[in-house]
C-alpha cells in the first residue's frame, strides 16, 4: 500500500478539491483493522469445523499440528489488533504510522494463507474424494470472504488468497485424475473470479473513501469561508488580544522549557545514581587508565576487596604495583601490539582484548585475574585512555585445575582396571596351566614309595607349584574380579604367613602379640592376604631400616555397638588383628583420607594399598580403622565378623585318596585338563566321559539318560571360549534332569559363580589348579555320600 496514488477521486478521473492521501490511506488502514475481528473468527470456526470433519480421514497429529499454526497466528493477529487499537487511542495524528501498521497487516496475512495454504500437506484426505471437496469448499469460503474483508488493500487479499489456493489447486493438478483436474481448474477460474470481484469491491471501497475525503474538504472549505468572514469581523478583537495571547505563550514556552530541563536532569541524576549503584556493588573491578600505565584515573569501589587500596589511593597506583614482574611484561607488550595496530586505518576501533594476568595486592599476596579491555577516545576518535574491567578468576582456575587432576586421575584408574582384566587373564590361563603341572605330579606320587628319592623331588615340585598357585591366586584377587569365596579358618596361621612373606629378606622386626586362641571366620584367604600385605607394606615404607612392626590379635565380644567402629556393630563378635608400626606418622589433616582412592604421600606412590584393603574389608563385611601420631607411628586395625559359636573349621584333606564307583563326565576346552581328569578319575575308581564344550556335554548327558547308565556327577568348565560354558550348561541340565549333581571349575576364581555357586544349581566347586587328593575328595562327598544317604 505505500506509494500509492490518491491524487484523484474514483470519480471523473479529477476532483473539484485536493484529495487528502494521507487521511485516504488512514482510512484504509482502519478499514482493515477493522474487519480483522471476522477473520479472525471465520478462521477459528472454519478451522475447527476443518479439523472435526477431516478427524477419521487424516492423521490425528496432522490435524492437532496444523490446529495449533491456526491459532497462534490467529492469537498473534489478535495481538496486533490489539496494539493497534491501543495505538491509534494513544497517538496524534500526526504521529500515527498508517505504513507501519499496514505493513504489520500484509506481513499477518502472508503467515495466516501459508497455515491455510499447508492444508494439502497436513489434512489432505487422499483416499476420500467428498472430504477433499469439502476442503476446497472451506478454502474456497475463506478467499471469497477475504474479497469483502480485504477490500480496502489489494495486497492484503494477494498476501492471503494467493498461498492459501496455490498448493490446493497444484494438489488437485498433481492428483493425475479427470476428477481433480476438473476441480484443479475451477479452483483456478475460482481464484480467477474472487481477484476480479475483490479489484471490483477495492474500486467501489476507494470511490466511496475519496467521495468522503472530498465531501470533508468541500465542507471544510466553507466553513473556512464562513470562518474568513466572521474573523475579518473580529479582526479588531484580535488584534487587542494578540499581545496578550504571545505573551501567554511566551509564558507556556518558558514554562515547557523549565520542565524539560528539570526531566533532563531528573534523568541525568538517576542515570548517575544506578551507575554509581552498580560499580559499589559489583564484585568485578571498573578502572580507566592513562596510555602508558602510570596513573589510574579510575577504579570502581571494588578495588578495596580486590586489590586492597583505598578509593583516595588510586591516583598514585600505577600498572605496575598491581601486576606481578611477569604479567606486567605481557600487559605491555600487548598495550605496544594495540597502539601499533592504530596506524591501520581499516582496523576495527571498538576491538577489546581478553588477557589472565597475575595480579598483586597491596598487602603482596597474589592472584589470577581475567582483564577485558579497550581503548576510550576523544570526539575525534584518538585514543586517550584504556577502560576495562578486572574479575578474579581464582576458583575458575581452582576448578580447571581439579579437573585437571580429576582427568588423570581417571586416566590413572583406566590404566589400573587395564592392568587388573589382564592380570585376570593371566592368573586363569596359568591357573590352566598349573592345573596340568599339579595333577599330573599327584598322580606321579603314587608310583613312588614314601620316602624315596622321585617322590621327595615330587614333593618339592609340588610345594613350589603350590607357591605358584598363592601368586595367581593375589593376581586374581588384584584383578578384582568379584565376590570373594569365603571358607572358614583361623585368621592367626594367615596373618602370621603373609606378614613373613612380605617382610621376607627385611631388617624390619616383627613382634606378634595374643593372649587367647581366635575365632574362627569365614574370609577368601587370598583377598584377606592382598589387604594384609598392603598394610605391611604401608608400614614398612614409613619406617627405617631398625623398626618394628607389632601385630596384636584379640577377640571382642559385641555386646553394643563400637565406638571402635564409629557406632556399628557386626555380628555376635569380631576377631580385630592391629599392625602397629613405629614410623613416621600420618598428619592429623591427612588421616581421614588414606583410605581414599589415589591419595598418597609418597612421590612414586599410586595411592590404591589401603583403599584395596580397604574395598577387601567391606565385601567381607568388615571394618578398617587408622590411628597416627605424627613423629611416632600408625597403628591399622582390621575387624573381620566371627563366625557363630559352634562353627567347624573346613576340614582338611585327607592325605590319601578316595576310591568311589560311578559315571563322571567332564567338560573342559584344554585337552590337556581332560586328560588330567580322565587319569585322576581313572585312579580313584570312577569311569567317565570327556567333552570339549557344553553342546557336547549336553549330547552325551541325555544319551547316557536314554541308555539307562545315567552320570552319577557332572565337572563343568566355567569359561569355554566359542561353546556354551558351565553357567549355560547347567541351566540345561537342570532342565533335563532337576537331581544332576554338578561341580564348577574355574581357574579365575573371582567369578561371583564361584563364590555362590550353589544359587545356580552347582553342588561344588574346584577351583584351579585342583590335586588329585581334592578331586578324590570331592568325588567322593558328592557321589558317594549321596548314594549312601
Amino acid at each position: 500500500m505505500p506509494g500509492r496514488d490518491f491524487s484523484s477521486s474514483a470519480i471523473g478521473g479529477k476532483s473539484i478539491f485536493p484529495v487528502h492521501h494521507q487521511s485516504v490511506y488512514v482510512q484504509q488502514v482502519d478499514q482493515l483493522y477493522a474487519n480483522a475481528p471476522i477473520g479472525i473468527i471465520g478462521s477459528f470456526v472454519n478451522a475447527c469445523v476443518l479439523g472435526f470433519m477431516q478427524w477419521n480421514v487424516v492423521p490425528h497429529t496432522s490435524i492437532v499440528i496444523w490446529l495449533v499454526c491456526v491459532f497462534l497466528v490467529n492469537i498473534f493477529g489478535i495481538i496486533l489488533l490489539y496494539q493497534y487499537q491501543t495505538h491509534k487511542k494513544t497517538s496524534s495524528r500526526p504521529a500515527f504510522r498508517p505504513t507501519f501498521w499496514d505493513s504489520w497487516f500484509i506481513t499477518r496475512m502472508v503467515v495466516v494463507g501459508l497455515v491455510w495454504g499447508a492444508l494439502p500437506v497436513f489434512l489432505y484426505p487422499q483416499d476420500s474424494i467428498p472430504h477433499q471437496i469439502f476442503l476446497a469448499l472451506i478454502v474456497g469460503g475463506m478467499v471469497a470472504g477475504a474479497t469483502a474483508a480485504h477490500a480496502a488493500s489489494i495486497e492484503a487479499f494477494l498476501a492471503y488468497s494467493l498461498p492459501a489456493t496455490l498448493p490446493l489447486i497444484v494438489r488437485f493438478f498433481a492428483g493425475g485424475s479427470h476428477f481433480h483436474i476438473a476441480m484443479g481448474a475451477v479452483g483456478i477460474f475460482f481464484l480467477i473470479m474472487m481477484i476480479v470481484t475483490m479489484l471490483r469491491n477495492h474500486k467501489v471501497l476507494i470511490s466511496a473513501i475519496g467521495l468522503q475525503s472530498e465531501n470533508s474538504s468541500l465542507i471544510a472549505h466553507l466553513s473556512e469561508e464562513r470562518d474568513r468572514a466572521e474573523s475579518l469581523n473580529q479582526a479588531l478583537l484580535e488584534e487587542v488580544n494578540m499581545c496578550q495571547r504571545m505573551e501567554q505563550e511566551l509564558i507556556r514556552h518558558r514554562d515547557d522549557l523549565e520542565q524539560i530541563v528539570k526531566e533532563r536532569t531528573e534523568e541525568l541524576h538517576t542515570s548517575e545514581t544506578r551507575f554509581q549503584f552498580l560499580a559499589e556493588n559489583i564484585t568485578d573491578l571498573l578502572w580507566m587508565m592513562d596510555l602508558d600505565g602510570r596513573h589510574f584515573r579510575y577504579m570502581s569501589p571494588s578495588v578495596e576487596q580486590m586489590l586492597g587500596y583505598s578509593l583516595e589511593e588510586v591516583p598514585t597506583i600505577s600498572l605496575e604495583d598491581v601486576l606481578t614482574e611477569g604479567s606486567l611484561d605481557r600487559a605491555r607488550s600487548v598495550m605496544k601490539e594495540e597502539l601499533a595496530a592504530e596506524q591501520d586505518p581499516l582496523v576495527n576501533l571498538s576491538r577489546s582484548r581478553t588477557l589472565e594476568l597475575e595480579h598483586r595486592r597491596k598487602d603482596g599476596s597474589v592472584f589470577w585475574a581475567e582483564i577485558q579491555a579497550r581503548f576510550y577516545r576523544d570526539e575525534q576518535g584518538g585514543t586517550i585512555g584504556i577502560v576495562g574491567v578486572t574479575r578474579d578468576v581464582t576458583e575458575r582456575k581452582r576448578v580447571e585445575t581439579t579437573r585437571r587432576r580429576l582427568d588423570v586421575q581417571l586416566l590413572r584408574s583406566q590404566k589400573m582396571e587395564a592392568i587388573g582384566t589382564l592380570a585376570g587373564g593371566i592368573a586363569h590361563d596359568f591357573n590352566n596351566l598349573l592345573t596340568g603341572v599339579l595333577g599330573n605330579i599327584s598322580l606321579a606320587k603314587g608310583f613312588f614309595t614314601e620316602g624315596s628319592p622321585g617322590a621327595q623331588y615330587l614333593h618339592v615340585a609340588e610345594h613350589e607349584g603350590n607357591r605358584a598357585k598363592d601368586l595367581t591366586q593375589q593376581l586374581l584377587t588384584f584383578a578384582k574380579g568379584g565376590d570373594p569365596i569365603k571358607r572358614v579358618t583361623s585368621l592367626d596361621v594367615l596373618v602370621k604367613n603373609t606378614v613373613e612373606f612380605v617382610l621376607s629378606g627385611s631388617p624390619i622386626a616383627r613382634k606378634y602379640e595374643y593372649e587367647e586362641p581366635l575365632w574362627l571366620v569365614e574370609v577368601d584367604a587370598g583377598q584377606i592376604s592382598q589387604a594384609i600385605q598392603s598394610i605391611v607394606t604401608n608400614a614398612v615404607e614409613s619406617m627405617t631400616s631398625k623398626g618394628l612392626l607389632t601385630i596384636r590379635w584379640e577377640n571382642h565380644a559385641m555386646n553394643e555397638p563400637s565406638a571402635e567402629l564409629g557406632g556399628s556393630t557386626i555380628g555376635e563378635g569380631y576377631v580385630k588383628v592391629s599392625f602397629t608400626d613405629v614410623g613416621s606418622g600420618i598428619a592429623s589433616e591427612d588421616l581421614p583420607k588414606i583410605f581414599d582412592p589415589y591419595f598418597t604421600t609418597k612421590s612414586d606412590g599410586h595411592g590404591l594399598g589401603l583403599t584395596s584393603a580397604y574395598t577387601i574389608m567391606k565385601k567381607h563385611h568388615g571394618h578398617l580403622t587408622a590411628e597416627s601420631t605424627p613423629g611416632r607411628g600408625t597403628c591399622i586395625s582390621l575387624y573381620l565378623p566371627a563366625c557363630p559359636k559352634g562353627t567347624m573349621r573346613r576340614p582338611l584333606l585327607p592325605h590319601t585318596k578316595k576310591h568311589g564307583t560311578g559315571k563322571v563326565l567332564v567338560m573342559d576346552d584344554e585337552e590337556s585338563i581332560r586328560v588330567l581328569a580322565s587319569e585322576m578319575l581313572r585312579s580313584c575308581g570312577y569311569h567317565f566321559a570327556m567333552a570339549k564344550n557344553g553342546e557336547e556335554a549336553l549330547s552325551l548327558y541325555q544319551d547316557a539318560q536314554k541308555a539307562n547308565d545315567p552320570f552319577s556327577a557332572v565337572i563343568l568348565d566355567l569359561t569355554v571360549p566359542g561353546g556354551l560354558g558351565g553357567k549355560e550348561t547347567m541351566q540345561r541340565l537342570l532342565q533335563i534332569d532337576p537331581e544332576v549333581k554338578a561341580v564348577v571349575s574355574s581357574g579365575y576364581s573371582n567369578d561371583p559363580i564361584m563364590a555362590q555357586y550353589q544359587a545356580f544349581g552347582f553342588q561344588a566347586v574346584m577351583t584351579k589348579p585342583y590335586s588329585l587328593l581334592e578331586l578324590s575328595d570331592v568325588m567322593y562327598r558328592l557321589v558317594m555320600d549321596s548314594f549312601r544317604s
